[in-house]
């Protein structure tokens, strides 16, 4: 063998990080040619390349996202219709404006499928200058669009949905945590008044979308996101539990809401798309997660296997407020298929919906380019401007579902490592101590248990004198850092 590059020390985080890269082959640094590519483009949007457009320049378009967050790709508007309805703008960044199949960029973006959120780090799927500039909607800046506006009933009833091609001037930049003040009625420094307003109009209406979801079968999980903080140098500080806010919701729902309506426009129009499906689950898994949850005292409907949906709805009401809602909500999810990109269309069990595909986040993931591209073929079609389907001719559109439900599933397995790797890092001055542990699974290895405030979890060897869901002490044996592997040895008898 030849070495070809040294990655770094061992011990050090970002080098461990760099590692959980490579050993996926997930690119980090981009070619040439595609740097060269990206090289090309405008450094800013001029009037003339927004001829012809809808503009929303005029309205007032909101982005809400994360703190750390570090591109901005969704944004929201409304407009009263009267009657009590409304209109919702969904507004998402034209990444098919920019990258063009068969080009340098597009090969790149293909290879790659999605983007990587490591803790101290994101591996895009697009160069810098596409990312984090042109398709990023950062506020007081025009930015070409691709619009749904989607037209609601006070009820989260969808009348109607249509695209165009538009340009905004995002009016405000809001965290989710700025964004929950105003929905629960507080004033936040800086706003706009119809800014201020458009989001408390909003609020009520994701709510109504959500209940309408439930209605026709879709699952509402409670999981807990824990993000690791990084100090410059990539080092951990600390784990972070955060919320779920009405906020989060909010911008679920109305993604969701463009999702689900571009799915019908294309099927409707009989274009190739990129489906996201989620299969019913498998009766085995879910008369096993049967069994499971009556041993933590969770009554489970007999129907579980018949009708997976209603029950699995009644399970997760019952679980709320429950001591033990997370692991309930974690056995749920884990008895379920995951969620897979297919060329055919099927339902999505877990949203409830018979179409469904993915939209709303073409600077990060593949697919949505290419239901992009779908959606302004369609467009100018119908417009005189252009004909036939370009963007699908040559694709095996099976394989490419297959190329980027793994990439995906790489992609995942990655920030999950690495986000063991640094919490392992942060556990390396316990070791010898004894914690508060979770009994989450039950192994022919021995107990799985997690670390409640921060979601790390371990194992207790060659035990088993425990249930899932039973609270215990353990001691932190060993730490291995570079895997993100925690040994534990149990010091005292479960409990409930």
């Amino acid at each position: 063998g030849v070495v070809q590059e040294v990655l770094g020390r061992p011990g050090e985080p970002r080098v461990r990080l760099e590692a959980v890269l490579r050993t996926r082959e997930l690119p980090v640094a981009f070619p040439a040619d595609v740097s060269a590519e990206s090289s090309r483009l405008p450094s800013r949007v001029e009037p003339q390349a927004w001829a012809g457009r809808r503009s929303f320049i005029d309205v007032p378009v909101m982005t809400i996202d994360g703190a750390d967050a570090k591109d901005f790709d969704d944004a929201l508007s409304i407009e009263p219709l009267g009657g009590g309805r409304f209109r919702v703008g969904v507004h998402i960044a034209d990444v098919s404006h920019y990258v063009r199949p068969g080009s340098a960029l597009d090969r790149e973006a293909r290879l790659r499928a999605t983007s990587v959120y490591l803790p101290d780090r994101v591996v895009p799927m697009l160069p810098p200058a596409l990312s984090d500039d042109l398709c990023s909607l950062r506020p007081e800046v025009e930015r070409l669009t691709l619009s749904c506006l989607i037209d609601l009933d006070s009820g989260g009833r969808v009348l109607g949905a249509r695209f165009v091609e538009s340009v905004i001037r995002s009016w405000r930049r809001f965290t989710y945590e700025e964004a929950q003040e105003i929905l629960e009625g507080r004033r936040v420094a800086g706003v706009p008044p119809r800014v201020h307003d458009a989001l408390r109009t909003m609020g009520p209406l994701a709510l109504a979308l959500t209940r309408a979801r439930l209605r026709r079968g879709a699952l509402d999980f409670t999981l807990p996101e824990h993000k690791v903080v990084v100090a410059p140098d990539g080092a951990p500080l600390r784990v972070e539990k955060r919320p779920r806010l009405a906020s989060h919701r909010l911008i679920e729902e109305f993604m969701l809401a463009a999702n689900e309506a571009t799915a019908r426009e294309l099927k409707a129009a009989g274009a190739p798309l990129l489906h996201r499906i989620h299969e019913d689950p498998e009766p085995v898994r879910l008369i096993e997660l049967a069994r499971e949850l009556q041993k933590l005292g969770i009554q489970v409907p007999s129907s579980i296997a018949g009708a997976p949906a209603r029950a699995l709805q009644q399970v997760l009401s019952r679980a709320q407020g429950h001591p033990l809602e997370e692991t309930i909500n974690f056995l749920c999810v884990r008895s379920l298929r995951q969620a897979v990109y297919s060329e055919k269309g099927a339902i999505h069990f877990g949203l409830g919906s018979s179409a469904y595909t993915h939209f709303t986040s073409p600077i990060r993931r593949y697919p949505d380019l290419f239901n992009h591209r779908a959606i302004r073929a369609l467009l100018h079609g119908r417009s005189g401007k252009g004909r036939g389907r370009p963007y699908a001719q040559g694709v095996d559109l099976a394989g490419l579902a297959v190329h980027c439900s793994e990439r995906e599933r790489l992609a995942a397995e990655a920030e999950r490592q690495g986000v063991d790797i640094l919490r392992a890092e942060l556990l390396r001055g316990k070791v010898g101590q004894t914690l508060d542990a979770l009994v989450t699974k039950l192994t022919p290895a021995g107990l799985l248990v997690a670390l409640p405030d921060s979601g790390a979890v371990g194992l207790v060897r060659g035990s088993s004198a425990g249930r899932v869901g039973d609270r215990v002490k353990v001691r932190l044996d060993r730490v291995h850092e570079g895997r993100g592997e925690l040994d534990f040895s149990l010091l005292s008898p479960a409990r409930r």
